[in-house]
């Protein structure tokens, strides 16, 4: 399987993935990487239906997840991998699948988060992950869809997070 895109947005299938991301990197599955949603049938069938009937869809947990991207499975195959947050991707990194690269497409407002960009705001928890992941040289870019610019967000996620600790 060829991995195209590493990306965090919290709506996770939407009108972005399905209208820009898949088509610009000609998508044939999507991988969610997350702890809950393989357990909530209603959650999982909603994706289900929002996913092109052309894409196949895997919602694994992240332990699940790097066994299965480590053995390479499915050869064919045009991965985007998705998460909610950084902290599942952090975990398919320390289950030893290596990767270098995360797109941060949106992480909506909630309780103690302060922006990082115009449209990713992080928590304390999301801090902690997203400097776990620079300091494994994760290089972690914002940008909502494929002709936009990239926004490198790595330097500023560690100077807001060195702002926060003084």
């Amino acid at each position: 399987m060829s991995i195209e895109e590493i990306r965090i947005d919290d709506r996770l299938i939407h009108g972005q993935v399905c209208g820009f991301w898949i088509p610009y990197f000609s998508i044939t599955r999507i991988l969610i990487v997350d702890e809950e949603i393989g357990n909530d049938p209603i959650r999982k069938t909603a994706l289900k239906i929002g996913c092109p009937p052309n894409v196949g869809l895997s919602i694994l947990d992240s332990k699940t997840a790097a066994d299965k991207l480590n053995r390479n499975l499915d050869k064919k195959d045009k991965v985007l991998i998705l998460s909610r947050s950084p902290q599942p991707l952090l975990s398919l990194y320390n289950y030893g699948y290596v990767f270098h690269r995360i797109t941060i497409g949106n992480l909506s407002q909630k309780e103690n988060s302060i922006p990082i960009c115009k449209t990713v705001y992080a928590d304390p928890s999301d801090f902690n992950a997203f400097n776990q992941l620079a300091e494994r040289g994760i290089h972690l870019i914002s940008r909502m869809i494929p002709s936009e610019p990239e926004q490198e967000v790595t330097e500023m996620i560690k100077k807001i997070s060195e702002d926060k600790s003084r």
